[in-house]
């Protein structure tokens, strides 16, 4: 919001310079990203004296004049009628930048070099006469860069969205007098009629979104004179970063920048049966904007209509229909409030921003309708010669209501942590022009002002306190807080400590999309009926067949991402993901939804000092989930199975105890090229419901063993379905407390081993924390397992 300092001194004569204006602004919540002199747009143009005009060689309308600016001649050629010989006039050289970003540039016209241009109004941006160069005081030495306002400075204000009635001088003059505690005053005197009838002189106005249009307004003013506006309002324009047109355009510009409310004017004549209605656009309506767009409406989009045909986009922009020309001589005027929301709605439907929209979007002052329309008028009659043909039409729909705020003096003290008394609440309550008056309890009772449409609550009106105060004179405190530790839930800190485990065992968390497509539930043959993963949940708006439904596996994202990865050579890909998958339920219409864990490892380890170049396999799965497991401290037993999408003999069934936790496997060769992969490719996925369904137990620090260890061998011949995992628990059992750990290190089966029978190798370890265990004691250990396993697993000691 571009504001000029004269402007805002006529609401606030005590105002300080620009300078120290632009700091108590910012002190408001309102700071300027620049303040610069008026004259900064020229300082590329210079006084120039037109040291001789001569006709051109080679056109009859054009002059050959020489130019002095500072000492230096320059040849220029003009078209202009009234260049003489003798005369000053604003020059820009070659390279200046002049008003609209237009660089100059040297020109051959007619055969003749021209080194420059001497400026008419329009040219500068200053007016719109257009038919010859500006004539300046004879006075003024040539070379010296041109000013055209020499007392005025501009000040360019950031407003946030929230405040919408500082996007005017009369906002902006309201918040600078109250921070420095001044008066402030409107610089002119309008007597506002109180809202009159529907109709009159022939006119109506009506309001068929009442929601939309909180209050319409209109007047009928006859005697027009269409000229261009005084040179002092042309300033004030263009300070403020508006296009001077014709009187009545630029006395609604006028108001919009001085009270921060935008008027339209139509011309009376275009408009049809004298009849203005708020709608909704219908469907399949057209209107040609003033821009000169031919605009598509939809019902969307709120517009003002006469008797035929929508004639402007309500808050936004006129039609061409009704445009203001020359010949205009009658004038309806227009002052309304609009939806913020609507208008925003249409605003982005047409994909149109004016000054007009970016007020109504932001929240005008529903209070100031009249007086902006009055301001108007008035200026209307003084600079146009108009005058009122009928009263001022007023229409009502639905404004919104002024909310009033409960306040307290031990509250704001509490709140700002500085005292807050009953007469400061006053004191900035006035100063912001709200109401206020005593409620219950020590309380006040407070009414916004009808131009604050952010304040709606306590802490609303808190802020503003604060900014009246000064913050630089609230102390910065600590809250004082009589809290403990927050505890971490059981989920979070299992979920720490898998994502943990994995990252060290050489995996790297992924994080995929949540959705599914139909081809991935056909490509990983999930369709079986008895598989929980084809519950699919599909969506209402997918945003492509690729994610048509809610994820019910997190194994297609993560080798979608192995993919990605191979495919930009990276030498392998070992993969995991935390997540929520979507199943279908039955029995409620609300998907089932949990967390899952999924792994993928693809590719090939690169080859390195201490490791082989191979490929990835299920070991590396199972190694991570090992890691896993420990971590949380349960064991997971491991048993032969069949799951899709892995390959038959290579898949393996997860289980925690009795509760089955997932599968892991080979990935069959048609899903593996389906995704792009190599074959190979391995896969797991764990219901972390189950794992987190257990006492999550951090395993202890414990001393490291001071005293030896007994190794010994034990290999059994034990029939082939039975599992390692089944085994090593019975071990386990049998051997404590002596027995330290029990791993197997050989498989075999072949013709020394009787059919439907293997051979399983285990290397036991004894030891005892307190002393160092004899051979006798774990002899007998060895002999407690010996005889569990025999009436457990039906395992016997295998003889050589």
């Amino acid at each position: 919001m571009k504001v000029a300092h004269s402007w805002l001194r006529e609401f606030v004569p005590t105002a300080p310079g620009p300078r120290e204006t632009a700091t108590a602004l910012m002190r408001a919540g309102l700071p300027s990203a620049s303040v610069v002199p008026f004259t900064s747009a020229y300082s590329d143009v210079v006084v120039g004296r037109v040291a001789a005009a001569a006709r051109h060689p080679n056109a009859d309308r054009l002059s050959l004049c020489t130019v002095e600016a500072g000492g230096d001649s320059f040849q220029v050629v003009c078209g202009a009628p009234n260049v003489r010989a003798g005369m000053k006039a604003p020059f820009a050289r070659v390279g200046a930048k002049l008003p609209g970003g237009r660089i100059l540039t040297a020109a051959t016209i007619r055969g003749v070099a021209s080194q420059g241009m001497l400026c008419s109004a329009v040219e500068l941006g200053l007016g719109t006469a257009a038919e010859g160069i500006m004539e300046l005081s004879g006075d003024l030495p040539s070379g010296e860069p041109f000013v055209p306002n020499p007392e005025d400075w501009v000040l360019d204000i950031e407003v946030t969205p929230n405040r919408g009635d500082a996007l005017s001088i009369v906002g902006v003059a309201r918040s600078l007098a109250a921070i420095l505690g001044m008066e402030w005053k409107y610089p002119f005197v309008v007597s506002c009629p109180e809202e009159g009838p529907s109709s009159g002189g022939g006119w109506a106005v009506s309001i068929d979104d009442k929601s939309g249009c909180g209050l319409y307004t209109g007047r009928l003013l006859e005697g027009v004179k269409i000229g261009p506006s005084p040179e002092w309002m042309q300033k004030r324009l263009l300070a403020c970063g508006l296009r001077p047109i014709n009187n009545v355009v630029d006395i609604t510009n006028y108001v919009l920048l001085e009270l921060g409310h935008p008027l339209h004017a139509f011309d009376a004549a275009k408009v049809a049966g004298k009849r203005v209605a708020v709608r909704r656009a219908q469907a399949g309506e057209t209107m040609r904007t003033l821009d000169g767009g031919e605009r598509k409406l939809n019902p969307e989009v709120l517009v003002i209509a006469d008797a035929n045909w929508p004639v402007a986009v309500a808050g936004v922009m006129g039609g061409a229909s009704s445009e203001i020309g020359e010949a205009t001589t009658s004038v309806f005027l227009e002052a309304a409030w609009f939806d913020p929301i609507r208008v925003r709605r249409g605003s982005v439907a047409l994909a149109m921003s004016t000054e007009s929209s970016y007020r109504f979007e932001r929240g005008v002052d529903p209070g100031g309708v009249v007086l902006a329309s009055e301001r108007a008028v008035r200026l209307m009659m003084d600079i146009s010669g108009a005058q009122a043909a009928s009263p001022l039409l007023c229409a009502r729909g639905e404004l919104p209501a002024r909310p009033q705020i409960r306040v307290s003096a031990s509250r704001s003290s509490s709140q700002l942590g500085v005292p807050v008394g009953s007469d400061d609440i006053s004191g900035f309550c006035r100063a912001i022009g709200a109401e206020v008056k005593p409620g219950s309890a020590g309380e006040f009772l407070v009414t916004p002002p009808t131009w604050r449409l952010d304040i709606r609550e306590e802490a609303d009106l808190l802020e503003e306190f604060a900014i009246l105060k000064g913050y630089d004179l609230i102390p910065a405190t600590m809250p004082v807080l009589d809290a403990g530790p927050v505890p971490v839930p059981d989920g979070v800190r299992a979920a720490g400590l898998v994502s943990s485990a994995l990252r060290g065992a050489g995996f790297t968390e992924a994080k995929t999309f949540s959705f599914m497509s139909a081809a991935d539930f056909s490509v990983l043959g999930l369709e079986g009926a008895d598989d929980d993963r084809f519950r699919r949940v599909a969506l209402l708006n997918p945003m492509s067949e690729d994610q048509a439904f809610l994820r019910t596996t997190l194994i297609p994202g993560l080798l979608r991402a192995a993919a990605y990865n191979l495919a930009r050579e990276a030498p392998g890909a070992m993969l995991f993901e935390m997540g929520h998958v979507f199943r279908g339920s039955g029995a409620s219409p609300a998907p089932e939804e949990f967390l899952s864990l999924a792994l993928v490892a693809s590719g090939r380890q690169a080859k390195g000092v201490h490791d082989n170049d191979r490929a990835r396999d299920l070991f590396d799965l199972k190694g991570a989930l090992m890691a896993v497991s420990g971590a949380l401290g349960v064991t997971l037993a491991w048993a032969s199975g069949s799951a899709r999408p892995f390959g038959v003999g290579e898949c393996a069934i997860i289980r925690l105890g009795d509760a089955a936790a997932g599968s892991a496997g080979v990935v069959t060769r048609d899903v593996a090229e389906a995704f792009g992969l190599p074959p190979g490719t391995v896969a797991a996925e764990l219901d972390l419901r189950v794992l987190f369904g257990v006492n999550v137990s951090v395993p202890a620090v414990s001393v490291l063993a001071r005293h030896p260890a007994v190794r010994r061998d034990l290999a059994l011949v034990v029939a082939r379905e039975k599992t390692a995992s089944e085994l090593a628990g019975v071990i386990r059992l049998a051997g404590a407390p002596l027995l330290e750990s029990a791993q197997v290190f050989d498989v075999y089966e072949g013709k020394q081993v009787a059919a439907g029978m293997k051979s399983l190798a285990f290397r036991l370890a004894f030891r005892s924390l307190e002393r160092t265990l004899t051979e006798g004691e774990a002899d007998e250990a060895l002999k407690r397992i010996i005889t569990a396993l025999e009436t457990e697993s039906g395992a016997k000691p295998r003889v050589a």
